[in-house]
C-alpha cells in the first residue's frame, strides 16, 4: 500500500503506549498524528500541514479530562469546528445507550471496539479516508 499524502489521520488516546504503538503501525502507510488530549488535538487541528488530516480517531476515556465521556465531548467539538473530518470512536467501554446517542445524533460515524487487530483498524481507515476523498473530489483517489 502507498501512503496516502494529500490526507491523514489524527488518533487522541491518554495511554502512551498506546499512541506509540498505533504510530508506529500506521506511519507506514498514512500521515498518521497523535494527541494525548483534546487540548493537543485541537491545537493539531489547527495546525497547516503538507496533508489535510480527514479522519479523527479518538478513545472514549480520556483521563485528563473530566468525566468518562470525554472523547465524545471531543468528537462533538470537532464535528462543529471541522465537519468534514470523519469522526471514529474507538473504545473498550461499550454502552449501548451512548453508543447510539453518539451515532444517531451525528457525532461519530463509526465505532471500534477494543481491543481490535491493527490490520482491522487499518482496513477501517483506508474505507473511511475513501468516503472522505470520494465526498470532496467526487472519485476515489
Amino acid at each position: 500500500m502507498k501512503k496516502a499524502s494529500k490526507y491523514g489521520v489524527l488518533f487522541v488516546d491518554d495511554q502512551f503506549e498506546t499512541r506509540s504503538a498505533y504510530q508506529l503501525y500506521f506511519q507506514r502507510y498514512l500521515n498518521f498524528l497523535t494527541a494525548k488530549n483534546q487540548i493537543e488535538a485541537m491545537k493539531i487541528l489547527k495546525e497547516k500541514y503538507d496533508f489535510e488530516i480527514a479522519v479523527i480517531l479518538v478513545d472514549l476515556q480520556l483521563s485528563d479530562m473530566k468525566g468518562d465521556l470525554s472523547g465524545l465531548k471531543l468528537l462533538k467539538d470537532c464535528a462543529r469546528q471541522y465537519p468534514s473530518i470523519a469522526r471514529i470512536l474507538i473504545t473498550g467501554y461499550i454502552n449501548g445507550h451512548i453508543c447510539l446517542e453518539a451515532i444517531n445524533s451525528g457525532t461519530v460515524q463509526k465505532m471500534v471496539a477494543k481491543p481490535c487487530l491493527l490490520e482491522n483498524l487499518e482496513q477501517l481507515l483506508y474505507e473511511t479516508l475513501g468516503g472522505v476523498i470520494k465526498n470532496k473530489t467526487g472519485r476515489f483517489s
